[in-house]
């Protein structure tokens, strides 16, 4: 790999696993989680490391090919039937 494709994708992964909200979240759960550490631990491992790093494992699986990542795996009008029902109680 070049070194500008090398800069691009370690950016990209910094971004995806250690973002701003990855910064004042923790301090937000951990003022608000009282005696439950261990549930709000759980938590923010499952929603800000796990779920980065299946979606990069994802992609990786499917070579990088957005095209054939939605068509194969998941189904495009699936994704975003996923996306909006995921998005709508926020509306």
């Amino acid at each position: 790999m070049k070194t500008p494709k090398i800069f691009s994708v370690g950016l990209a992964m910094f971004a995806m696993l250690f973002g701003a909200g990855n910064v004042v979240f923790p301090l937000i759960v951990g003022r608000d989680v009282g005696d439950k550490l261990w549930l709000g631990l759980a938590g923010f491992v499952i929603t800000a490391v796990l779920v980065p790093l299946l979606g990069l494992i994802s992609v990786m699986l499917a070579d990088g090919d957005y095209k054939k990542f939605l068509g194969k795996q998941i189904g495009r009008r699936r994704v975003g039937k996923e996306c909006r029902s995921r998005w709508s109680p926020y509306y």
